[in-house]
């Protein structure tokens, strides 16, 4: 796998709009929402592959993921998300 522009994007694509790509899962926006409390992200990462039920490499994840979502330590002083799931 490279990691480059082309690839992020081609991840980015697939995670935000997953339907319109042939993909049965849900979306990020459809996953998470923005929140005051911060959750590690390993966990996040974890989870969401667990929802998903895909592979997704931990860095794509975690680069669109900085793109989209606010960061800030969480509780057990790991850096994490500021988002909750939906679900």
């Amino acid at each position: 796998m490279i990691l480059n522009e082309d690839s992020i994007a081609a991840y980015r694509e697939l995670i935000i709009n997953p339907s319109k790509n042939g993909m049965e899962f849900a979306s990020l926006s459809e996953i998470f929402s923005e929140n005051s409390i911060s959750l590690p992200k390993d966990l996040v990462y974890s989870k969401y592959i667990e929802i998903i039920k895909k592979p997704l490499p931990k860095i794509f994840f975690y680069i669109i993921m900085d793109e989209i979502y606010k960061s800030s330590k969480s509780e057990n002083g790991d850096l994490g998300y500021l988002i909750k799931f939906n679900f």
